[in-house]
C-alpha cells in the first residue's frame, strides 16, 4: 500500500499498538499527526519515524479543550483517522473507582453514562440518594421521595444522560412483590423520562426480578456472558491478566494449571479475574513474585451464592 501524500490522524500513538501503527503508516509514506498525552514520548516517537513532515499533539481526548486543540492541528485536512486511543482497567466492576469509570466512559464513548449500584433492597428513596451522591449532588436532611426524584431528574437532564447502568439488580428480590413492582416502575419511568438506555447487571436470579414487570422485560434484551473454554483464547486471557499484575518474575504456567484455573472458576470471567488477582497477591506477599503451578493447584476460593471474594487475611497477618 502506498500512502504517499496522505495525512493520517493517529490517536493513542505512543502505546504498543499505536507505535506499531505509526511505524507502519510512516513506512508507507503517510504524513502523521500523532496524538497522545505524553509529550516526551510523542517527540521520541516522531524522531524515529520514516519521513520528516510529521507533527504531534499532546492531548487528552477526554478533555473538551484538548479535543479542540486536535481539531486545530487538522486544519489543513486529514485523509485517514485511526482512532486507537482507549483505556481499560482490569478487575471486577465493583472494584473500579468512580474516577476510573468516568475516565473509561469519557474517553471510550464520549457520552454521559451513569453507573450506580442497586440498593440492598428495592428502596426508591435510597436509590435516588445514591444517584445524587454519585453525580456529586447529595441532598442532606429529610426529603420526600418526590423531592429526591425531582432533583435527580433535573441533574440528569442537565447532564444529557444517555445511558443508566445499574449493577446488582438482583437485590430487588430482597423486597416484597409490591416493593419490587414499585422499583421496576421507577426504572421504567426514568428511562422514558430521560430518553436514556437502561442497562442492568446481575446474577441469574436478576431475571426473576426483571420478568416481574412485563413491560420492562419486553424492552430489555437478555444477554448471558459465555463461559470460557479450554482453548487458545482462555490461555491468552490468563497470560494477559498475569502480565497486568506486573510481577517481577515470569510465571509460565503449564497447560495443567490453566485447566485447573478453568475448573476452579467454572469459566466465569469474574471468578477468573479474582483468582488471578488473589494468586498475584500471594506471590508478592511470599516474595515469589510469580504465579507457580503449585500455587494454582493449592489455591482455595471462598464461595458465596452471589459473589466470589478474595480470601481475607487475619488482622495479625497484616501487621
Amino acid at each position: 500500500m502506498n500512502l504517499g501524500g496522505k495525512t493520517v490522524l493517529l490517536t493513542g500513538a505512543t502505546g504498543g499498538i499505536g507505535r506499531a501503527f505509526a511505524q507502519a503508516l510512516a513506512d508507507q509514506g503517510a504524513r502523521l499527526i500523532l496524538v497522545s498525552r505524553n509529550p516526551q514520548e510523542l517527540s521520541d516517537l516522531q524522531q524515529c519515524l520514516a519521513g520528516e513532515d510529521h507533527q504531534h499533539v499532546a492531548a487528552d481526548l477526554s478533555q473538551t479543550t484538548d479535543r479542540k486543540t486536535i481539531v486545530d492541528a487538522c486544519a489543513e485536512g486529514v485523509d485517514i483517522v485511526v482512532n486507537n486511543a482507549g483505556v481499560n482497567y482490569f478487575g471486577l466492576l465493583q472494584e473500579q473507582t468512580e474516577a476510573q469509570l468516568r475516565q473509561m466512559f469519557e474517553l471510550n464513548t464520549l457520552a454521559p453514562i451513569l453507573l450506580v449500584q442497586a440498593p440492598p433492597a428495592p428502596d426508591e428513596r435510597r436509590f435516588y440518594q445514591h444517584v445524587l451522591a454519585t453525580i456529586g449532588a447529595p441532598m442532606w436532611g429529610r426529603h420526600t421521595v418526590s423531592e429526591l426524584e425531582v432533583r435527580a431528574l433535573s441533574h440528569l437532564r442537565d447532564m444529557d444522560l444517555k445511558m443508566l447502568m445499574i449493577d446488582e439488580v438482583h437485590n430487588l428480590l430482597a423486597g416484597s412483590y409490591r416493593e419490587q413492582r414499585r422499583f421496576l416502575n421507577m426504572l421504567r419511568f426514568l428511562a422514558n423520562d430521560l430518553c436514556a438506555s437502561l442497562v442492568v447487571f446481575g446474577v441469574n436470579e436478576a431475571l426473576e426480578a426483571i420478568r416481574g414487570d412485563d413491560q420492562l422485560a419486553r424492552r430489555l434484551d437478555e444477554h448471558f456472558l459465555p463461559l470460557w473454554e479450554d482453548d487458545v483464547e482462555f490461555s491468552r486471557l490468563i497470560q494477559t491478566l498475569i502480565t497486568a499484575m506486573a510481577l517481577e518474575r515470569r510465571s509460565g504456567l503449564t497447560v495443567g494449571s490453566l485447566r485447573t484455573i478453568l475448573n476452579v472458576t467454572g469459566g466465569v470471567t469474574s471468578r477468573v479475574f479474582t483468582m488471578i488477582k488473589s494468586l498475584a497477591i500471594d506471590a508478592i506477599e511470599s516474595g515469589e513474585e510469580r504465579i507457580t503451578d503449585e500455587a494454582v493447584q493449592t489455591w482455595q476460593p471462598v464461595w458465596a451464592k452471589n459473589a466470589w471474594s478474595v480470601r481475607r487475611h487475619q488482622v495479625a497477618e497484616l501487621r
